[in-house]
């Protein structure tokens, strides 16, 4: 990140600090290709190289305010200049070309012969030998550009105005804004990012939402890296929009939640004193007092949540009913594979399955249940304590999981039948490999009450006092919480976000 008086800050290891550039001449722009190979921009023609232990001045042919930077490599970089003009780094020499239109706002592109700057009414684009004018549509004002692949190009402007570049034509693309855009980038064709006034927008592939900014202040650009994407704006204003850390969501109400389920990174659910909806903006408060434990859903429309009574609660895509159960007591925990094949396990012992039509009792297995977790409908696991429990699709079987007398299983997760987690009490973590469950080391002691797998190679478990443990294929390692709440549950989408939620009000996300 780069700013006034040659501010220049780096991120190492979870860690903002500055970095002395050598000047105290405003910096405008960065580009780098590695932690040794870093360049910044900015008023009067400055131009300087980090080599992973000096700055060095490049020397530019300019005196003008240069804005923006973009390279293919080290021996291929284009610098705009605000007036209008492009300088070309060959590895040796500096050449300047004359362009187009009167002023010049930013460059990205995707290969030496594919390069875009936004110009001050239209796209300028370098086939590899010239500099040639791409038409926009009328009232275009470009002020950004990142081009992911030469048939995925955005530029953002004025007035809220997004287009799209495929390959052929710009586009306008609906960005349901009027406040002026300033920046653009993205991770990849279904997640890229759009910053302006006090606004964060987001396209998830078929189009453009908003996203809570973490501040009131003007955004002016954004980036990033293996550490996520950042905005910077107005009075230092430095946040990060998507990354590889657990941050703070917005709070809602205060409702301290004890459980989650997530459709999409715009349709998530939490329970607990309440039911607590994300809409991919901030979270919303659906229902009154409750006492709620579990929650699971089929589609975005057919949402199950139990918890304070032998009923459960049913969202329909507008209003929650109650549906009656034969139990005999209050429902704990609700899982299931389809909206014909639901569980739900009762305090007093009860496994209840809905078949689409109607809840029936199939089973009393002598326990309160407090996990279950399946993968098809002949393949489903509960447990309480260090009882196990296993449907086969015809009858519920008790299984020796290993654990110890006394000893209890909070959360269960899995991405197969041949990959199962169990978590519990002391930190125990076992694992079901479709044959036997074993215990593996967790690096903690913490209870641990809930465990959500995306793949063979990632999962995660949470727990008390701001716990929260990470699998990567070979061992489990804890990652910083910025907490030390108690965390009860986590859920997540195979596109990469995830949240958590615990006491007192805590909800923390991931994307």
């Amino acid at each position: 990140m780069v700013g006034f008086l040659g501010t220049v800050l780096r991120l190492a290891n979870g860690q903002w600090s500055e970095l002395d550039s050598g000047t105290r001449t405003r910096l405008l722009g960065i580009w780098g290709t590695s932690d040794s190979d870093v360049w910044v921009v900015g008023v009067g023609g400055v131009v300087r190289r980090w080599n992973g232990a000096t700055w060095t001045s490049m020397a530019a042919p300019s005196v003008d305010s240069l804005v923006s930077i973009w390279g293919s490599s080290p021996g291929d970089v284009w610098v705009v200049e605000f007036t209008g003009g492009m300088l070309h780094w060959d590895g040796g020499l500096w050449v300047r070309f004359a362009m187009p239109g009167p002023y010049t706002n930013a460059v990205s592109g995707t290969a030496p012969d594919d390069v875009w700057v936004a110009g001050t009414a239209e796209m300028l684009h370098w086939n590899g030998t010239t500099w040639g004018s791409v038409a926009l549509p009328s009232g275009a004002r470009p002020q950004s550009v990142w081009a992911r692949a030469r048939n995925d190009a955005w530029a953002v402007g004025q007035a809220g105005r997004i287009y799209h570049y495929d390959g052929a034509t710009w586009t306008a693309t609906p960005s349901g804004t009027f406040e002026d855009l300033r920046g653009t980038w993205g991770v990849s064709a279904n997640r890229v990012y759009a910053v302006g006034a006090r606004t964060v927008l987001q396209w998830t592939g078929t189009s453009w939402s908003p996203v809570a900014p973490a501040t009131s202040l003007s955004l002016w650009g954004l980036g990033g890296g293996p550490a996520g994407v950042f905005a910077v704006g107005d009075r230092g204003a430095l946040i990060q929009i998507s990354g590889t850390t657990w941050s703070p969501e917005f709070q809602a109400t205060g409702v301290s939640a004890v459980a989650l389920w997530a459709n999409s990174p715009t349709d998530v659910w939490a329970v607990g004193e309440a039911v607590l909806r994300w809409n991919g903006f901030s979270w919303r408060r659906t229902t009154g007092a409750l006492n709620l434990t579990s929650i699971w859903a089929a589609t975005a429309n057919d949402v199950w949540t139990v918890g304070d009574s032998p009923s459960a609660y049913r969202w329909n895509g507008s209003a929650w009913a109650t549906v009656t159960t034969p139990a005999s007591s209050r429902l704990n925990v609700i899982w299931g594979t389809s909206q014909t094949d639901i569980w739900a396990f009762a305090v007093m012992g009860q496994a209840l399955h809905w078949n689409g039509a109607a809840w029936s009792v199939v089973d009393n297995l002598g326990t309160a249940i407090e996990a279950a977790w399946g993968s098809a409908p002949n393949d489903v696991w509960a447990a309480a304590g260090n009882w196990f429990f296993h449907w086969d699709g015809a009858a519920w079987a008790r299984v020796d999981a290993g654990v110890p007398a006394g000893a209890s299983t909070q959360g269960l997760g899995g991405t197969s039948s041949t990959d199962v987690w169990a978590v519990g009490s002391s930190g125990r973590i076992s694992h079901w490999d479709g044959g036997s469950w074993a215990p593996v080391t967790s690096n903690t002691t913490a209870l641990l009450g809930a465990v959500w797998a995306r793949s063979p190679v990632e999962a995660w478990a949470v727990g008390t006092s701001g716990t929260i443990v990470h699998w990567d294929g070979t061992r489990w390692t804890s990652v910083d919480a910025g907490t030390e709440s108690g965390l009860f549950d986590v859920k997540g989408l195979q596109t990469g976000e995830a949240w958590i939620v615990g006491v007192p009000g805590t909800i923390l996300g991931r994307q």
